[in-house]
């Protein structure tokens, strides 16, 4: 696999714009899968697919990390 052009994706997205190509590719191959989203040990979302929106993505993170701790 190669990633498309990530920084296209880094600029209007969050993180670093390194998952998300690989993000989107999951969601895309598997089908029971409809957004994904990766988060750091402090919950901060740091990938996202693109049908999440920086604000779902950002209220998901915090949701996730209250729940981890």
């Amino acid at each position: 696999m190669t990633a498309p052009n990530a920084a296209a994706h880094n600029s209007a997205r969050h993180g670093s714009g390194e998952l998300n190509w690989l993000l989107d590719e999951l969601v895309q191959r598997v089908a029971s899968i409809r957004k994904a989203l990766v988060l750091s040990s402090d919950g901060l979302a740091t990938g996202a697919s693109a049908d999440l929106t920086r604000e779902d993505s950002e209220h998901l993170a915090a949701v996730a990390s209250g729940f981890h701790s």
